[in-house]
């Protein structure tokens, strides 16, 4: 008896399966095909693929700081302590926005569940957006604390 339960559940399943068509469960019961779900995955993936590119910056900068840090109290020039001061705090601040951007970054199960094809795609693209300005407040800072960090050192070599 139990051999054709789970028969007759694997044949329920099966039928099941087969009915769903590759389709997924959107907005209020509308479904996804699988074109849109591909199009919504190719667009979550360009987002990431910026955030892939802005997240390694975050140890370039950290080590920027770690270079800068030591002539805050090495030097005498008052500018060129504002310099650092502003260099540095031009990283915190672009790292602060990767932070609160990765905190707030869409999850693809949850909009998928929440929203239509279309407001999912106009989301991602907005976010895309909102990373690359983090990207490049990042890759900005960073180049600027290397490029003074560089032109502190040059100087000392010359003392």
């Amino acid at each position: 008896m139990n051999t054709r339960f789970l028969a007759f559940l694997l044949l329920l399943s099966a039928l099941m399966a087969a009915c769903g068509n590759g389709q997924q469960t959107g907005e209020g019961g509308s479904n996804f095909t699988d074109e849109q779900a591909k199009a919504q995955d190719e667009a979550f993936g360009k987002m990431m693929a910026v955030h892939d590119e802005a997240m390694p910056k975050l140890d370039d900068m950290n080590r920027a700081a770690r270079g800068l840090k030591p002539y805050m109290d090495s030097l005498d020039d008052k500018t060129v302590k504002e310099e650092i001061n502003l260099a540095l705090k031009n990283m915190e601040t672009a790292e602060d926005h990767m932070m609160e951007w990765m905190m707030a970054s869409p999850k693809m199960a949850q909009l998928r569940d929440s929203l239509s094809h279309e407001a999912i795609l106009s989301l991602l693209q907005a976010e895309e957006q909102k990373i690359a300005q983090v990207n490049k407040a990042m890759t900005s800072s960073l180049q600027d604390a290397e490029s003074l960090l560089a032109r502190i050192q040059e100087s000392r070599k010359k003392e």
